[in-house]
């Protein structure tokens, strides 16, 4: 099978366009790996393929417990080896000169104050480990399932007490506009942008998410992501009809209505998704056995 490919004269669109990414491992130089069989030489092939890509931006996730166990927003130790073997991969993308975002996952990024702990974090690389592809900054990865908002949808996909062990979105827009200060009041913005949304839950809750980061978030220069995973499962959606999408483009152009013209828009994390969202590629099943030869 052929394959036919179409260079365009012209750009395809006047809009800035950042480039296709990647996910980096964050724990690629954990001892952990090393102990399973990782050796210098598998490192040394992932150097050599990630410098071939030449990705337009990386995401990585970042642990606060590598360089703040105490999740105090205070008591900092940058010598601890997790956060040395940290910097070691964001040292490797710097090198090559590639964008990076930096999320959080965990869930004491929610409590009160924790945002000083990501800025205090985005200080350090910047201007102690003289770090200069620092460009984006989010506090959670996938908050839709962290903090509810009152909505029928929300009901149905999380239950009638969602509400009960989760902070509201209003709190979740609050946090962020007090990272938005800091940024700005430490000069760090516009270089490091913030990134609101990340949200995942189905085309149908990363509109409800979107439109409602778009309202709440209007007049600052923020950036917004989404997760698009649609499952290439039909029957999937009998039970599940709020997870039904119209398609990657459309929802691009859908969300970047609701954005304005000028936002930056970011699919952070796409892929199709097959049987209970494992991630589907191309010619492998669900085990990774080549199905074409």
């Amino acid at each position: 099978m052929t394959q036919n490919i179409h260079l365009a004269k012209q750009p395809l669109s006047r809009r800035p366009f950042s480039g296709i990414g990647v996910q980096v491992d964050c724990f690629l130089y954990d001892e952990t790996n090393q102990e399973a069989g990782v050796t210098a030489e598998d490192l040394a092939l992932y150097e050599r393929r990630l410098a071939a890509l030449r990705p337009g931006a990386a995401r990585i996730f970042l642990a606060i417990s590598d360089f703040n166990p105490s999740f105090d927003a205070k008591t900092y130790d940058w010598n601890r080896p997790g956060f040395q073997r940290q910097l070691a991969g964001l040292k490797r993308l710097d090198n090559l000169g590639v964008p990076v975002m930096s999320p959080w996952t965990n869930d004491q990024m929610r409590q009160e104050g924790m945002e000083v702990t990501a800025v205090d974090l985005v200080e350090h690389l910047i201007r102690a480990e003289g770090l200069t592809n620092l460009q984006w900054l989010t506090l959670f990865n996938e908050p839709d399932s962290l903090y509810y908002h009152d909505s029928p949808l929300y009901t149905r996909l999380f239950g009638e007490q969602a509400c009960e062990n989760r902070p509201p979105w209003a709190a979740y827009v609050e946090k962020h506009k007090q990272t938005q200060r800091l940024l700005e009041a430490r000069q760090l913005y516009p270089d490091v942008k913030l990134v609101v949304g990340d949200t995942t839950w189905g085309y149908a809750m990363r509109k409800e998410r979107v439109a409602m980061a778009a309202r709440d978030f209007a007049g600052l220069d923020v950036s917004y992501s989404c997760h698009n995973y649609i499952v290439d499962w039909p029957e999937f959606y009998d039970d599940s009809p709020d997870f039904a999408s119209p398609g990657m483009a459309e929802e691009a152009r859908i969300f970047r209505h609701m954005v304005g013209e000028n936002a930056e828009l970011i699919a952070w994390e796409f892929n199709n998704a097959g049987v209970g969202f494992g991630v589907a590629f191309p010619g492998v099943n669900q085990y990774g056995e080549d199905l074409i030869g």
